[in-house]
């Protein structure tokens, strides 16, 4: 499920700036980028670019979708465009019923449905970096309380905050020192 996680932050962080990126993914996901090409995904919002392939299209539409659903923002279309995707094929296979658990229980089978539904069963961990200028700043927290992406972002975070406590209090802090020190 890892390899999951880690595609989808390139999902979710895949811009229309970025075609670059959108290459890596088709080169590394071949069967995402066909499985894509099945649903019919809303435009991207503002970006014409004719020049894009349809592959290219399709991912940075998924890449919009996935935004969408991450932050907490889905609409009418985009809550259709996710049950297509797990439900595109009647597959009794996939649907199934824990007796125990008293639940459904689902069973993708491409790589798309895998994606969604792993974002779907984690979206409390769909986080987005605390650090404001992470480049990939959407990913999946590995536990509950994360708020950075990763060890480099967190420790900027702490060498700013370490930074800002300094200019505050610093100087208070080294004249209270230094007249502690003279008193003994």
């Amino acid at each position: 499920m890892e390899d999951v996680a880690k595609l989808l932050r390139e999902i979710a962080n895949l811009y229309p700036s970025n075609e670059v990126a959108a290459e890596k993914i088709q080169k590394k996901w071949p069967d995402l980028v066909e499985e894509v090409s099945k649903f019919d995904l809303p435009p991207i919002g503002g970006v014409t670019a004719s020049t894009w392939t349809k592959p290219t299209r399709n991912l940075m539409s998924l890449g919009q979708l996935t935004r969408s659903f991450w932050l907490g923002l889905p609409d009418p279309e985009t809550d259709g465009k996710v049950r297509s995707i797990l439900f595109l094929v009647h597959d009794p296979d996939k649907l199934g019923i824990d007796w125990k658990s008293r639940k459904i229980t689902y069973t993708p089978s491409t790589t798309l449905e895998k994606a969604v539904y792993f974002l779907i069963q984690h979206a409390d961990r769909a986080k987005r970096c605390a650090n404001m200028e992470c480049l990939h700043p959407l990913f999946i927290a590995t536990r509950p309380n994360e708020r950075y992406c990763s060890e480099a972002c967190s420790d900027n975070a702490q060498r700013l905050a370490k930074m800002n406590w300094w200019k505050e209090k610093g100087a208070k802090w080294l004249k209270a020192k230094k007249s502690s020190r003279r008193k003994k």
